[in-house]
């Protein structure tokens, strides 16, 4: 089998592609699966780090406002569609998949007019843009959660699936992870993150917590992922207001071995994007969640609010958030060790079981009708 892959912008379009490229290889191990993307996009880091070829294709986003970068990219996206003809025909894929970004445009429009049968993958309880517009190209909509369905006109495309998750995620021990990272009975892990592109409120509050309360306890080891955007400023600010190099708490621009550093973990601080919901969840974390409010159908919150009503997270809005508040939640869990073990046995019952053999079977069957 043969599959070309788009996702990309954020590593929560990227990882979900390379995850079903896993389950393919798996279950198929002839399976030869190569991905198109922007060439300074995270999609090439991470596409090339998890060992697959990567086909560079140039693509802009449009600006919600008036701009003139978006006749650049209006020229674009029309080029675009014939840069990945190319890249089909010289690839000769059985299937074609897109898992949200405007990257998966030019794959999935190029394969509709070639006859390639196509995938989509959405994994936000409210569809992108870009699954929305090429929903009639697609064989198949593979969704996370029922509710999507709702935003998609063509109901009988729908799959509900869940989430796909890299292969880490199933094969991490948590007690190894424990001691990889040096951690002793009694320590406590806070993982904090503003998502792959960062998030420039959550970073200050999330360096705050660590100068003013998690430098300050010798039991508490706290990582923070600023996200490649705002490293430069973030570390410069960390600096200026540490006095003293502290082993324990560890400011990063990126977080590689977020399967490991998550089931270690005793407290994740995060945005609450789907797919980071869905790793929250199957490694049954407790975590208190900030949504971004500046996203589509304000889906981040209704994330949030379902890991909520489960027992499994605490909700801070962001026009709430400030380090008094979050140091009150922190303490409130990382002190209560009945609150924080409630918490992570609730932490999977929001996710879907393993979706891996429901999206293989999406995948054949397409390529089944089509032979």
């Amino acid at each position: 089998m043969r599959v070309l892959l788009a996702g990309g912008g954020t590593a929560g379009h990227v990882n979900p592609a390379i995850a079903i490229a896993q389950i393919l290889k798996q279950r198929s191990p002839d399976t030869v699966a190569e991905f198109v993307g922007k060439e300074d996009g995270i999609e090439h880091r991470l596409v090339s780090e998890a060992g697959y070829k990567f086909h560079p294709i140039k693509i802009y986003g449009f600006e919600r406002k008036f701009s003139i970068k978006n006749f650049r990219s209006l020229y674009y996206a029309v080029k675009s569609v014939s840069d990945a003809k190319k890249i089909i025909r010289d690839f000769v894929p059985d299937i074609v998949i897109g898992t949200g970004g405007y990257v998966t445009w030019p794959l999935i429009r190029a394969a509709a007019s070639m006859k390639v049968p196509s995938v989509l993958h959405e994994s936000n309880a409210v569809p992108g843009m870009t699954v929305k517009l090429l929903s009639s190209k697609a064989e198949k909509i593979m969704i996370n959660i029922p509710e999507c369905a709702e935003h998609i006109k063509q109901k009988e495309k729908i799959v509900v699936t869940g989430n796909p998750l890299l292969n880490a995620f199933y094969k991490t021990d948590r007690d190894t992870t424990r001691k990889k990272y040096g951690l002793k009975q009694g320590d406590r892990l806070i993982v904090s993150f503003g998502g792959s592109g960062g998030a420039e409120v959550l970073n200050k509050v999330c360096i705050d917590l660590m100068l003013n309360y998690s430098s300050k306890d010798t039991k508490i080891h706290h990582i923070h992922a600023c996200g490649k955007k705002y490293y430069p400023k973030m570390s410069e600010y960390y600096r200026s207001m540490s006095s003293v190099d502290n082993e324990r708490c560890v400011l990063k621009e990126y977080i590689n071995d977020m399967p490991v550093l998550m089931t270690a973990a005793d407290l994740i601080i995060s945005r609450a994007g789907a797919m980071t919901i869905s790793e929250i969840s199957r490694c049954g974390r407790a975590s208190i969640l900030i949504p971004s409010p500046n996203v589509t159908g304000d889906h981040q919150k209704k994330n949030a609010l379902a890991m909520q009503k489960e027992g499994a997270a605490e909700i801070i809005e962001e026009k709430d958030l400030s380090y008094v508040s979050l140091k009150s939640k922190v303490e409130e869990i990382l002190k209560n060790d009945k609150k924080r073990a409630i918490m992570e046995e609730r932490s999977g019952v929001a996710l879907e079981k393993r979706p891996d053999e429901k999206i293989y079977k999406t995948i054949m069957e397409i390529l089944s009708t089509k032979k």
